[in-house]
């Protein structure tokens, strides 16, 4: 693996951490939420009508405050995992033009002559294993990122769901 694809590789890392933790904190908030939920709906049902309105108060703060959680604190997370991969994927679609070039370089110089044929064959090769390399991290990254946000999603909906 070259220095250019273990950098990218090294930041998509670091970007699948960040969506890693914003899945963590997003399950938590589903976890608590559950949890408050769960309690709120075992009152009793035949309390005093000022504490029926106490009690759906409770449940539209409690609701209220859970989805401005998910909207603030795990969405800036996600957020930031997906900028560290947009960063890494801009990395890898710079070296596919990078590498594409080469090529284009190595097929003009066949166009002159054969010095050095075999070895600009290798290194077309080469390029070209290397595209295939950043053009699977790329994939890679942008599977991680929607599923990242598809489990933002249904976090998300789980909460306001519960109340």
């Amino acid at each position: 693996m070259g220095s250019k694809l273990n950098e990218m590789k090294n930041r998509s890392n670091e970007g699948n951490r960040s969506l890693e933790s914003a899945r963590e904190v997003g399950q938590k908030a589903v976890e608590d939420a559950t949890s408050m939920s769960e309690i709120v709906n075992s009152l009793p049902a035949d309390i005093d009508d000022e504490i029926v309105q106490a009690a759906e108060t409770v449940k539209e703060g409690t609701r209220s405050d859970a989805e401005n959680f998910m909207d603030s604190t795990v969405n800036e997370q996600l957020d930031a995992g997906k900028n560290v991969m947009s960063s890494a994927n801009e990395m890898g679609h710079t070296q596919i033009e990078n590498n594409n070039d080469v090529i284009s370089k190595f097929q003009q110089m066949d166009s002159i002559g054969d010095f050095g044929k075999s070895a600009r064959s290798e290194g077309v090769n080469a390029a070209q294993q290397s595209i295939s390399a950043f053009e699977g991290a790329i994939a890679e990254n942008e599977s991680s990122v929607q599923e990242a946000e598809s489990n933002f999603q249904n976090q998300r909906s789980t909460i306001t769901g519960l109340f």
